[in-house]
């Protein structure tokens, strides 16, 4: 789902040209080495397997690339010398439910950057037919015996059988309002805000060996999130959010709170910049294509920019490690040698039980640190700031490992979550609908809870709008077993329900040469006290705006503003420049008193704080693709 995601993310962000038979002189005041293309710059294609010829004319030696070699490939023309050519791609079938993007470029010997030829949008095969045996005999099936509200449905009827298959399950759920739990209103940058279904549908290609839950996935590029900012209505940038572990980003230094002035050379500004960021951050880049950036960093004495370093990164193949960064930071009392307290902090951006040992890995390092500083670690700064959800099974996990013997009760675990299905299901056990705490339970991992347990006074979770599903789970599994967790940050999402996943590839039957995975909602979640009364979000303890610079722009991850008592003479003024400070300055104001080694710092007020950035429009997600931030029970056997 990940792919799809981020092809979906930029593939509705634009009207799209259709294709023509013309061809575009080129004519630009910058030098391309191209002096002539068969094609627009924009073309749309169908979704089934086809040829499509491009022919240039080129001043120099050239060589041709595509970003997504699963897309289409150069089966002829990928390089030659100076004159006209042709560049022939193989496109394959797209048997996925949405469109996908696919660019062209060419790098012409003598010529500094590499030039966009063609973005493809090709659309999705099921554009061209219906899919009625699907939609009647697998999608209405399942929905009849799994959907939550599948009592509802069957009331309304089932819609016309002859649509595309995402069509008909969109029609379907439609048809009912007394789902209001199976998605959210989304409001987009532009038009009417609309309703999103979590439950999704997606036909996806066979691939040789069934994919379980806990493989981990491998990307071509260079593996950074980054979105646009503007300086004080002046210069543009593609200001850095994260950047996943050992990637090639990551290799190169690009960190966090680092601000993209130019790639390969080129400044960039208000018409280029969505297509470095969607060619660069978004679509798949071949392994070993070169990118050189101009980076600087955002100077909070100051509040200007630094002088800019130079990053060079070389795509590969990476895998997208969740737990993005993970410390632990001690302050001390120099008034009192005894006065210590050890917080551990770790950002965590999904839910994957593929990358369980990550999680594992930094909780070894905050053992380490209680035994280096002769002192345990007692809070918790989780970040799920970006954490959309995922499986159950590292949400438990995690969980448990965050309880420790408070997850166990009489040497066995507690209950970690309860399941409440639609009557049907809950009646094969004997059960009634309300009747859940006795039905099937989830129990916080035993070995788990056992391996470190730190004696943790509190857990802060950092969260936002984006903060869902099973990372509500987290902080209402562990409130139901007597916790104490503060939300710092904006109300979360509010996603109380899951899925349980189907796939035909899994089961080895395949419907009309085709395979699909299908997520319906079909269960309620509880906590061990019967809690689920957050469909509307959890409000944050702690409140903070957008004002209060969560990535306004970004610093770097453990970024905070303290003045230690003798570190430097006078009083210095400090900013909280993120909500981790939030999170760490209202803990420090427990543990340590105004007499003490560490002051509190107020934050300063929203008048004073300079108006120097603003975010940029992003390319418009499409809304069904945001249903991969949703929980996956498990894959049906």
């Amino acid at each position: 789902m990940k792919n799809l995601f981020k092809l979906a993310l930029c593939g509705l962000a634009f009207v799209l040209a259709a294709c023509t038979n013309g061809g575009d002189e080129i004519d630009d005041n910058k030098p391309t080495g191209i002096t002539y293309k068969s094609c627009e710059d924009k073309m749309e294609i169908k979704g089934e397997a086809q040829q499509v010829t491009i022919t240039i004319t080129a001043d120099a030696a050239w060589e041709a690339k595509v970003s997504q070699t699963r897309i289409a490939t150069i089966s002829s023309g990928a390089s030659g010398e100076a004159g006209t050519h042709d560049i022939v791609l193989d496109f394959t079938e797209n048997a996925t439910a949405y469109s996908r993007n696919l660019t062209l470029t060419v790098k012409v010997a003598g010529v500094a950057e590499q030039i966009t030829l063609c973005r493809f949008t090709q659309l999705s095969i099921s554009a061209k037919g219906t899919d009625a045996n699907v939609n009647k005999n697998y999608t209405w099936a399942l929905l009849d015996k799994y959907y939550l509200w599948n009592k509802d449905l069957r009331d309304k009827g089932a819609p016309k059988w002859d649509q595309a298959y995402d069509d008909f399950l969109d029609s379907a759920l439609r048809s009912i309002n007394t789902n209001t739990m199976d998605g959210y209103l989304y409001s987009p940058a532009s038009g009417a805000p609309y309703w999103v279904y979590y439950s999704y549908i997606q036909r996806t290609t066979p691939s040789a060996n069934s994919v379980t839950r806990a493989e981990k996935a491998f990307y071509q590029g260079y593996g950074a999130s980054v979105y646009g900012i503007q300086f004080d209505a002046g210069a543009i940038h593609l200001a850095v959010e994260y950047v996943y572990p050992d990637s090639p980003a990551a290799k190169a230094g690009l960190k966090r709170g680092d601000f993209i002035a130019k790639i390969n050379g080129v400044a960039l500004n208000e018409n280029n910049w969505v297509d470095y960021l969607i060619d660069t951050f978004i679509y798949e880049v071949p392994v070993g294509t070169v990118c050189n950036m101009e980076v600087q960093e955002f100077n909070w004495t100051t509040f200007a920019l630094t002088a800019p370093r130079q990053v060079t990164m070389t795509a590969a193949s990476y895998c997208e490690n969740p737990v993005i960064y993970y410390d632990v930071f001690t302050f001390k009392s120099t008034q009192n040698e005894n006065k210590q307290v050890n917080i551990a902090y770790m950002v965590y951006n999904i839910f994957e039980a593929a990358f369980d040992d990550e999680i594992k890995k930094a909780f070894d390092l905050f053992t380490q640190a209680s035994t280096e500083n002769q002192k345990p670690i007692e809070y918790l700064i989780l970040d799920l700031r970006y954490n959309g959800g995922g499986n159950v099974s590292s949400c438990c996990y995690l969980s448990s490992l965050i309880a420790g013997n408070k997850a166990l009760k009489g040497g066995n675990p507690q209950v970690f979550m309860y399941h409440r299905f639609n009557d049907e299901r809950m009646a094969e056990q004997g059960r009634d609908r309300n009747d859940y705490t006795t039905y099937k339970a989830d129990l916080f991992d035993k070995s788990a809870a056992s391996a470190y347990n730190f004696p943790l006074k509190e857990v802060y979770v950092i969260g936002t709008f984006d903060t869902a599903s099973s990372s509500e789970m987290l902080i209402n599994a562990l409130r139901g077993i007597g916790m104490k967790v503060t939300l710092v940050g904006q109300t979360t999402n509010g996603k109380n329900v899951g899925m349980e996943v189907f796939n035909t590839q899994s089961s080895g039957s395949p419907i009309d040469g085709n395979h699909y995975i299908f997520a319906p909602i079909t269960f309620q979640s509880y906590n061990c006290n019967g809690e689920s009364d957050y469909d509307n979000g959890f409000t944050p303890d702690i409140h903070c705006k957008k004002s209060d610079w969560d990535g306004m722009p970004p610093v770097d991850w453990g970024t905070f503003t303290v003045d230690v008592k003798g570190d430097r003479p006078g009083e210095t003024q400090a900013i909280l420049a993120d909500f981790f400070s939030v999170a760490l300055n209202d803990l420090l104001t427990k543990e340590f008193s105004a007499q003490s080694s560490v002051k509190r710092l107020a934050m300063p007020s929203e008048g004073s704080m300079p108006k120097v950035a603003t975010r940029l429009a992003s390319p418009e997600r499409k809304s069904n693709i945001l249903r991969q931030n949703a929980w996956m029970l498990a894959e049906e056997e």
